[in-house]
């Protein structure tokens, strides 16, 4: 039978153990949590519908203005809203969270980017600072971003449902 002081011992080393594996739970909960929040915000019907309204004005129309935003303020305003939220995502997705974000939105982050740079590059000349956690969610995202997205979404509604399998898996 082991005495007290093998026991103090024993637990000793346990306690820390324990420890790191609770943090590791800790952390990933996290992480869990910080993609929620994420995809909670993007999924909101102000901001869907602000990337609708530039899909279907932007996308499918293929004659837009280079000065679209200046022409028409609903677009000025959706504009602004999907910058603002994927700046937002892009800050809330660095860590362990940025591989989720770059697979599973690739698309939608791509493709408003692609048709909002002139957008972005006319209201913040000092070199998108305004919006500098939105920039290496398309730019730096690696080939997996830029494969994603040859094609964008045909529409809104599919992005939506990746999400859904995704949250429900």
């Amino acid at each position: 039978m082991p005495n007290l002081d093998e026991l103090y011992k024993l637990s000793q080393i346990a306690v820390p153990i324990i420890a790191i594996f609770a943090a590791c739970g800790v952390y990933h909960q996290i992480q869990t949590f910080k993609r929620y929040e994420a995809l909670q915000f993007l999924e909101e019907d102000r901001v869907r519908s602000a990337r609708a309204l530039l899909f279907n004005n932007l996308i499918r129309q293929e004659q837009s203005s280079p000065t679209w935003w200046l022409e028409d303020d609903s677009l000025e305003q959706a504009a602004s809203l999907v910058c603002a939220s994927f700046d937002i995502v892009g800050l809330m997705s660095k860590g362990a969270n940025w591989e989720f974000f770059g697979i599973e939105w690739a698309n939608s982050i791509c493709w408003t980017f692609e048709i909002l740079e002139s957008y972005i590059a006319d209201r913040n000349p000092m070199r998108y600072r305004a919006i500098e956690n939105y920039i290496p969610l398309q730019k730096d995202g690696g080939p997996r971003i830029r494969s994603a997205a040859l094609h964008p979404p045909a529409t809104e509604v599919d992005g939506a449902r990746r999400v859904s399998r995704i949250v429900n898996s």
